[in-house]
């Protein structure tokens, strides 16, 4: 079976999100640039370093920092409440803005391949609580990922730890590993 890739490129100090490529199992290829650009001469879609780009920046890089480390994946999370970078991806998911679905694709039913990816735990608040957001296990063995930090592909799980501690230290927020 053929699997998903992403493919996320870093640039600068502190790291940020530059460009995404995806090839979902059938083979369909989008990729997103940062800033403005017209699809129509590029053929690619664009995102804007907003707090919902960070918080699946953070949340992409923690789980490919776990499966090289040997961690447990599907207990990788984001978490908060109103204001945080997980509240922020939750209403992306929700809502499904354009670069959402530039980025990921999406099915025939318009529902963004992103929304298969991660599973949400209490979404768009309806319930007291904070929410989460992870892999979905169901796709999790469907994933594979490639960091890219200033040209270098991330392989090392020291160098992607390294990597996620810059995120959360510029984004101020973390990543935890807690059930759903």
């Amino acid at each position: 079976m053929s699997l998903n890739q992403l493919v996320l490129e870093f640039y600068g100090s502190p790291p940020e999100l530059y460009r995404t490529r995806f090839t979902n199992m059938l083979g369909d290829k989008s990729w997103s640039m940062r800033g403005r650009i017209h699809s129509d001469v590029y053929g690619g879609g664009s995102f804007h370093w907003t707090s919902a780009v960070k918080a699946l920046s953070l949340l992409l890089v923690g789980i490919a920092k776990a499966t090289t480390l040997g961690e447990p994946v599907d207990l990788v999370r984001l978490s908060g409440q109103r204001g945080s970078l997980a509240r922020s991806l939750d209403y992306a998911l929700s809502k499904q803005p354009e670069w959402v679905l530039q980025m990921f694709g999406f099915d025939c039913n318009g529902q963004a391949y992103l929304r298969r990816l991660l599973r949400r735990n209490n979404p768009e608040m309806k319930r007291a609580g904070p929410v989460m957001i992870g892999i979905n296990p169901n796709t999790l063995l469907e994933i594979k990922l490639e960091i890219q930090v200033n040209g270098r592909i991330l392989k090392d799980g020291n160098q992607l730890m390294k990597l996620t501690q810059a995120l959360e230290e510029s984004f101020g927020d973390t990543l935890y590993l807690g059930l759903v």
